[in-house]
């Protein structure tokens, strides 16, 4: 009892003092499920509007940290609120999500019900992000009951992106040991069986796990409402965590004093933080939204920053008084470049070289004296022949001096004593190899020259009746009347296919005279030229299109269609049972599941067999029928007509039903 006392104390009064630290690492608002149609249209669970959006309002804890208790006090208020109302499952709804019984959660819309909590989402699920759920879902599609309109398929499928994972894919719960929530001074008949808003506020009050309670994963994330509407949402939370060494800590979502440490994520939507919001400033204060001009910005190579961020120091290299960046550089040398008379720091003097380097533009470097602009001062230069090529080629020249010998490819080389030229004639023909001119001598050739001096090969030569010249005169172009790739010329007519009886290998132009057999219909004739029947039993059907099936009109599964008798027909072995049991089956035909109704009848197990035509007992097993009313699954079962019978101890009747 001792211990109760000292928490609530804590809770409500400010003067207590707690150890300060960083155990709340951050507040998750995850967007659990976006309702749709279907949901709205369960009356089960009471009003729900299409578009209401379901939130889940999570505290990250660092590690060993434990949540003791959301609460309100005098100095900060608690408040949850909405601009319409909170959605309340009539059905099955609680206050604290510890009450909701798990076997409850896959009923109509209980698993969007609002509530508060302290890890527990029902008697034996924690709550955590759906990012971290990995064992699947057991509240959403056909996990779900469909409500009170049987939604075939089950409720909450809406695969919205702004839910982010679907329910049908993770569900946010974990089973587990859930802690009992205890709430002190909090009236929750706002989370009651029927919709209520627009606000929940408490300055003298809280939900907690006495204990405190730590996150169900290793990322020590602490469940602490769900909450639904079809407004816009908005808290003020303020939270008190158990330390690792056994102290305490508080957040709070505004006016924090003392020990307490103001956490801005715990107002939603967040509010605006004031503060320095320069990035460049000693003070940045990263979570800041709202500039309140107290940034305190230093000065490049002037000042700096202090060790604490609040002040400037500056900044002065060689310790003369002046900052870095006001110092003025310069050289005591009146000669030099640089030379300035008013420097306080002395640099190296940049002296210029009388006709090779001169002063720039801004006296801070030199550049060179070059008339010619070839990267050679004029104090350096040398005269000439600078061409590689060139028979005369002087490679210490720097200046060119239009003295060089050049010789023309495949027409003149360099001389013995490289200072002049000689004529390359490899026929002697007076006329130099590079002024010759070879090409196609042959006059039926498509690029025949008359000015060729000599042929070289390359003449292109039409074939009669199978290539002729380009338009360019430079290549051949195939006489192919049919387009299939071979020449007029070369063309043999056939049949081409390799399926065909007439197919000829050697063919290579169609002439439509193929005769293609119809596997299991029409065979080759003995010389290949015409087709024959398949016809294996003489009824004049080709085995092809023989239809297998029952052909006696009395059985069970005649086939009016059928050409040919399978042995499969399935006549009637027993009689309806027309006894005192009144049982209709809806739907029928049915597919993954029929209701079975009986009518004379209230309540009780009853046994419920499927049996095939033949009245072999595929399926048996003992069915609760409440009210009369039961649910029998067909999935796994087949295609097609099955025998069920239902039985107490005094009565039974067996109805036919046909599975689609």
């Amino acid at each position: 009892m001792r211990k109760i006392t000292l928490l609530f104390a804590a809770l409500f009064c400010t003067s207590i003092a707690f150890t300060q630290g960083q155990g709340l690492e951050g507040v998750i608002v995850e967007t659990y499920y976006i309702s749709d149609a279907n949901d709205a249209a369960d009356s089960d669970g009471g009003s729900l509007s299409e578009g209401s959006v379901t939130y889940r309002v999570f505290m990250d804890l660092a590690e060993g940290y434990e949540l003791q208790a959301v609460f309100g006090n005098e100095a900060h208020t608690l408040n949850i609120g909405t601009t319409t109302t909170f959605f309340n499952n009539e059905d099955r709804g609680e206050q604290t999500g510890d009450a909701i019984p798990e076997n409850r959660l896959d009923e109509n819309t209980v698993a969007l019900d609002s509530w508060l909590g302290m890890s527990g989402a029902s008697g034996i699920h924690l709550g955590i992000p759906k990012s971290l759920d990995t064992d699947g879902s057991i509240v959403g599609g056909a996990n779900n009951d469909g409500g009170s309109e049987g939604v075939t398929g089950g409720l909450m499928v809406n695969q919205d992106p702004l839910a982010g994972i679907p329910l049908t894919t993770a569900d946010g719960l974990i089973e587990g040991d859930v802690p009992t929530v205890t709430v002190v001074g909090l009236d929750l008949a706002m989370f009651g069986d029927e919709n209520d808003g627009p606000l929940f506020t408490s300055n003298g009050g809280a939900w907690s796990v006495l204990e405190g309670v730590q996150g169900p994963t290793d990322d020590n994330i602490v469940l602490v409402a769900q909450l639904t509407t079809d407004g816009d949402l908005s808290f003020e939370l303020n939270i008190q965590l158990g330390t690792p060494d056994g102290g305490t800590e508080q957040f709070v979502a505004s006016n924090a004093s003392g020990d307490e440490t103001f956490f801005n994520a715990l107002n939603f939507p967040l509010p605006p933080l004031p503060g320095c919001t320069s990035a460049t400033a000693c003070n940045f204060n990263q979570e800041a939204s709202e500039d309140d001009g107290s940034c305190i910005e230093p000065v490049e190579n002037c000042q700096a920053c202090n060790a604490n961020n609040d002040g400037l120091v500056i900044v002065d290299s060689d310790l003369d008084g002046v900052c870095d960046a006001e110092e003025i550089e310069g050289c005591d040398s009146p000669s030099a470049c640089n030379y300035n008379p008013n420097a306080t720091d002395l640099v190296d003097c940049i002296e210029p070289v009388a006709n090779c380097q001169a002063c720039n533009e801004n006296n801070d470097g030199l550049v060179i004296i070059d008339a010619d602009g070839d990267g050679v001062c004029d104090g350096e230069e040398i005269d000439g022949c600078t061409s590689e090529t060139a028979c005369n080629y002087n490679p210490e020249a720097t200046e060119d001096d239009a003295t060089c010998i050049e010789p023309e490819e495949n027409c003149t080389q360099c001389n013995a004593n490289n200072d002049g030229l000689d004529i390359i004639d490899s026929d002697g023909d007076g006329t130099c190899d590079a002024l010759e001119n070879p090409g196609c001598n042959i006059p039926e050739a498509c690029n025949y020259n008359p000015e060729a001096t000599g042929n070289d090969g390359s003449c292109i030569i039409p074939v009669e009746n199978c290539s002729i010249c380009n338009e360019n005169n430079d290549g051949l172009i195939i006489v192919d009347t049919d387009g299939d790739g071979v020449c007029d010329a070369e063309e043999i007519s056939g049949c081409t296919s390799s399926t065909a009886c007439n197919y000829d290998e050697l063919a290579t132009d169609e002439d439509n005279s193929c005769i293609e057999p119809v596997e299991d219909c029409q065979a080759c004739n003995e010389n290949n030229d015409g087709l024959v029947i398949i016809d294996t039993d003489g009824d004049g059907v080709c085995d092809a299109e023989e239809i297998f099936g029952c052909t006696d009109p009395e059985a069970l599964n005649y086939n009016p269609e059928a050409t040919e008798e399978d042995g499969s027909c399935v006549f009637p072995s027993v009689e309806e049972e027309m006894t005192s049991l009144n049982v209709e089956l809806y739907p029928n035909p049915a597919k993954n599941h029929v209701m079975l109704r009986v009518l004379n009848s209230k309540g009780g197990d009853k046994k419920v067999m499927v049996m095939n035509l033949l009245s072999e007992v595929l399926v048996e097993q003992k069915l609760p029928f409440n009210n009369g009313l039961a649910k029998l699954d067909l999935i796994g079962f087949a295609k097609g007509v099955y025998l069920i019978k239902i039985a107490d101890n005094l009565q039974s009747t067996t109805q036919r039903l046909v599975i689609e």
